[in-house]
């Protein structure tokens, strides 16, 4: 039997690794976040100057989520006079208790940044609170984003070591079982097979049509990753590469 060649990209897209991007997405937004957050807080630190501005202005903006429900945040607007003369203006959202509580016209204490007044704070400490809170998520999404990529490298290893240096075996289909899964509206199915030395195997999860060509009873070929002893079907490894047959 020839052995199928199978590039390492490829397998990996195979094997849906592209997944990592969603954690590596969110480990970067938020740790940009983070980060800026906390340089804003200290530079508030170094040269922050206490203040008084003034409300000239409250709303709120409504938004829904996918599945309808609603969220509304609060913001303030005001005015403040900068040390060394001119005025200011910043727009900054606060808890709903804190809005309900304050009018138009109300003065408010501000600590800002003389020489970079957009940096500032009604709500003393938050741009600490923040960049904590959002390093606190980038620091867990990069927790997921290790254990999924150390299962993605340990399967697509066993994969590539079963394809280079595996052995090779025959295997009978035994069936074709419906899984409980559902991807784009196609409940997905597995192809269950007892190999020539009498080890049981399943692929991973595929479309009925897909499987329709190998029936119970047909021969397929598997390759046996020879660490794990764990074997993977060649149509997974090379998809169109299997060709169906009876067995003698």
């Amino acid at each position: 039997m020839q052995r199928v060649t199978i590039s390492p990209y490829r397998l990996a897209m195979r094997s849906h690794a592209w997944v990592l991007l969603f954690p590596l997405f969110f480990n970067v937004v938020f740790g940009v976040i983070g980060l800026l957050a906390l340089q804003s807080a200290q530079l508030l630190d170094r040269y922050g100057v206490e203040g008084t501005a003034v409300v000239t202005d409250k709303d709120i903006r409504e938004s829904r989520d996918s599945d309808g429900r609603r969220s509304y945040t609060y913001y303030l607007s005001y005015d403040w006079s900068l040390q060394g003369g001119g005025m200011h203006s910043g727009r900054s959202s606060v808890q709903r208790s804190r809005y309900n509580a304050t009018a138009v016209g109300d003065s408010i204490a501000i600590l800002y940044v003389p020489h970079d007044p957009d940096t500032h704070e009604i709500e003393i400490g938050n741009n600490r609170l923040f960049g904590l809170l959002f390093l606190g998520v980038s620091a867990v999404s990069m927790i997921v984003l290790a254990g999924i990529a150390a299962f993605f490298y340990r399967r697509i290893g066993a994969k590539l070591r079963a394809v280079r240096r595996g052995e090779v075996r025959e295997a009978r289909v035994l069936s074709i079982q419906q899984t409980n899964t559902t991807v784009n509206n196609h409940r997905m199915w597995r192809l269950h097979w007892r190999d020539a030395t009498g080890e049981p195997g399943q692929s991973g999860m595929m479309r009925r049509d897909r499987l329709e060509p190998f029936p119970e009873g047909s021969v397929i070929v598997v390759y046996v990753d020879p660490v794990s002893g764990q074997g993977f079907w060649e149509e997974e490894l090379s998809p169109g590469a299997a060709e169906p047959r009876r067995a003698a």
